[in-house]
């Protein structure tokens, strides 16, 4: 970082403003946008127009799109958590709920990546939070905080298309209901403990509102792609598939499974001295292994989601540009060409009925005719090899016993009656453990597949739930499943569980508040619906706790049970954590064979995880991926990367952190196929986070990637 940093790279950013003049230009055709500030007077960078905290800021010539000026953000390094920024204030007379959102010009011109969050702060305290990451050298136009972004729920959309054309467009997260008609602090942060770090701010405006009905309609063209803009490798006509195909065989062609590996993706260079025919783990020299069926040394890198998906088109035929007619219900013969994608659903946005459209199957149908899936199973797992993966991640149910690649098998316990809500607000409930019909709910679960897969040695193992809400929010989550399952009545089987461990435990309901220094009128009245403190003394606590890892070990020890029930020869991969605590992971470490978590950040950072070691088991990353949006795709997923060149960047480093790692045994990517322009039919995710575009179209930059880093793991995490 320095001046002369700066200097070098002045050039790329004059080019970089010159483009954004262009495109607000472009813009302003339509309307013109409210300017907050363009820190072009001495007012403009002191009290009260704005107040650093643990930051500086000075005017500068670098990273200019309006005026003759920008401001320099430089934030203070820290070595505590703390929140370095920039407050921008004097908002009074800006009406932000009448606005198409805010729109800020910010440049990096540091020799790292910045992650960064822009947030606006209604005059009562509520905020959203805007957290992205701009890459070293970068430019970008951020738009945030759009009063209509919520709306897009409501047409069945996670996140709408960017009414700001070349900006980058951040789905952001709330504290609170925000008053878009009394915003009154915008922040440019970062969060420490940091590093000296700088950013160049200019043209802080409000873009016009705009019509949500014409941003949407016709957004979604005949094959599935959004029909307003343009991009590298679009689809024009279906008389380009041919041409494709041919390209892509060469590829693989050229591409084949390396040399160096099993017939199952395992190390013929780390051969171990037993092989059992199936898949298992080893610890060895310190670092966790999984053991290809070969007896090799195995990480898995796989691949979630090889699988077809719908949009819900009724009640929203204004966003196509093109259906096929709709099958007539009373009619035998079978529908006509591209109609038989129309799948219909009870469960769209809320248990909506209707129809849902499969555009990427209805291309695959146009691409490889009448026998497209067979056709697209076998290439699918041919791409798989030749870009370096070995497994097919989780939600591929047409991969199981596939004879080719090793697979996973996901299933679920949600049929189970009873279940808990510990307060997460994302993620499944929790099925009680207690509940007598809990292990044949999964028994049933498991014989759908058990008598295709038990003797094969091309399945690893089973995972069983996904990212269940164990865990509550704020300072006391770890706590969550206990108070949910302590609002509940009597007749939770968990709920009595809990209740006659404190009722043996203390006996008295004097003994129970004179612990929990609580006022509670009697024993019985803890039996029924019971609210808490919010803030557990430590008896409370450990009684909370106790009672978490009871139930915790319950349900693992159920799940392993009804798999080595049925099965005895493949793992238990654990169940997908989203949240957790590590009283949680004790249970699971104690019947899994394996952890398992979703892991959604930069890299997997190693000081964060490291309490995974005193377990003893191996970990897998089972869901990570980085989106992006400029190919069409309104939202850039949990880890937004904007641009296919960084999603690849970003790809290369967080795998090169997860072999790095001795815990951990593998990383899948979530998901195979970018997720449909429309959404998916039921919850709307709309992201740009697949490998392959919607016309089955392989993202050629990510490709290479995965390639490149897949053929490094084994040397980076062996001997």
């Amino acid at each position: 970082m320095g001046e002369r940093f700066e200097t070098e790279t002045m050039k790329k950013f004059v080019f970089l403003r010159a483009l954004m003049l262009t495109v607000a230009g472009l813009i302003s055709v339509v309307a013109h946008a409210q300017t907050i500030t363009s820190f072009e007077n001495p007012s403009d960078f002191s009290t009260p127009s704005v107040y650093p905290n643990l930051s500086t800021v000075t005017a500068a010539t670098t990273g200019v799109t309006d005026g003759v000026q920008s401001a320099k953000i430089t934030f203070q390094a820290t070595t505590v958590k703390s929140y370095p920024a920039l407050n921008i204030y004097n908002l009074s007379n800006y009406s932000f709920a009448a606005s198409g959102g805010l729109a800020i010009d910010i440049s990096n011109p540091g020799s790292s990546d910045l992650t960064f969050s822009i947030s606006l702060v209604d005059a009562t305290g509520n905020s959203m939070e805007y957290p992205t990451t701009l890459e070293s050298g970068g430019f970008a136009t951020y738009h945030v905080g759009d009063p209509q972004s919520s709306s897009g729920t409501g047409y069945g959309l996670f996140q709408l298309p960017n009414p700001l054309p070349g900006s980058r467009d951040i789905t952001g997260f709330r504290t609170g209901t925000v008053d878009f008609a009394n915003i009154s602090r915008i922040a440019i942060f970062v969060r420490g403990p940091n590093p000296t770090s700088v950013l160049y701010v200019d043209n802080v405006r409000l873009i016009p509102r705009y019509s949500i009905t014409d941003l949407l309609a016709g957004m979604v063209d005949p094959y599935g792609q959004y029909a307003k803009s343009t991009w590298p490798g679009k689809l024009n006509s279906e008389t380009e598939f041919p041409a494709r195909i041919a390209a892509e065989a060469q590829d693989l062609v050229a591409h084949p499974q390396l040399s160096s590996l099993s017939k199952y993706g395992g190390s013929l260079s780390l051969a171990t001295k037993t092989a059992t025919g199936y898949f298992r783990t080893l610890l060895y020299n310190g670092k966790w292994w999984l053991v290809d069926p070969a007896g090799y040394r195995f990480l898995s890198m796989g691949i979630n989601a090889v699988a077809l998906d719908s949009s819900l088109t009724t009640g929203r035929e204004q966003l196509y540009s093109w259906l096929p007619a709709l099958p007539d219900p009373l009619s035998t013969a079978p529908p006509t060409y591209l109609a038989n994608h129309y799948i219909p659903t009870s469960t769209a946005y809320g248990n909506r009925s209707g129809w849902t459209y499969d555009f990427y199957g209805a291309n695959l149908e146009r691409k490889y005719g009448s026998d497209y899936l067979n056709k697209w199973k076998a290439n699918s797992l041919s791409r798989i090899t030749s870009w370096g993966f070995n497994t097919v991640g989780g939600w591929s149910p047409s991969f199981v016993a596939n004879g080719r690649v090793p697979y996973t098998i996901t299933i679920g316990t949600e049929k189970t009656p009873n279940k808990i809500d510990a307060g997460y607000g994302h993620g499944s409930l929790v099925p009680d453990a207690y509940d007598p019909k809990f292990a044949s709910v999964l028994a049933a679960a498991l014989q759908v597949y058990i008598t295709r897969v038990k003797s094969d040695p091309y399945l690893i193992g089973y995972f069983v739930d996904n990212e269940l809400s164990w865990i509550g929010q704020g300072p006391n989550a770890q706590y969550g499943l206990a108070y949910g399952v302590m609002k509940q009545p009597s007749t939770l089987p968990a709920k009595k569980i809990f209740y006659n461990t404190i009722a043996y435990k203390y006996a008295t309901i004097d003994a129970v508040n004179a612990a929990w220094g609580t006022t509670f009128p009697t024993l019985a009245s803890l039996a029924g619906p019971t609210i808490l403190p919010a803030n557990p003394n430590a008896a409370l606590a450990a009684d909370m706790d106790g009672f978490i890892s009871k139930f915790a070990l319950q349900y693992f020890n159920t799940v392993r049970a009804q798999i080595r029930k049925l099965d005895v020869n493949h793992l238990y991969l654990g169940c997908r954590f989203g949240g957790q605590s590590p009283t949680i992971v004790a249970a699971a470490a104690k019947y899994a064979d394996v952890i398992s978590l979703n892991i959604y950040t930069d890299t997997l950072d190693s000081a964060k995880w490291g309490f995974l070691s005193q377990y003893n088991r191996p970990c897998l990353v089972s869901e990570f991926h980085f989106g992006a949006t400029d190919r069409g795709m309104a939202f850039g997923g949990i880890s937004p990367r904007f641009t296919q060149q960084l999603r690849a960047l970003a790809y290369q480093n967080y795998v090169r952190s997860v072999a790095d790692n001795s815990i951990f045994v593998g990383c899948h990517w979530y998901q195979y196929v970018d997720q449909p322009t429309a959404g998916r039919q039921f919850d709307g995710e709309n992201g740009g986070i697949g490998l392959v575009d919607a016309s089955d179209t392989p993202i050629p930059e990510l490709i290479t990637q995965c390639r490149q880093t897949n053929a490094e793991v084994y040397g980076r995490h062996g001997p």
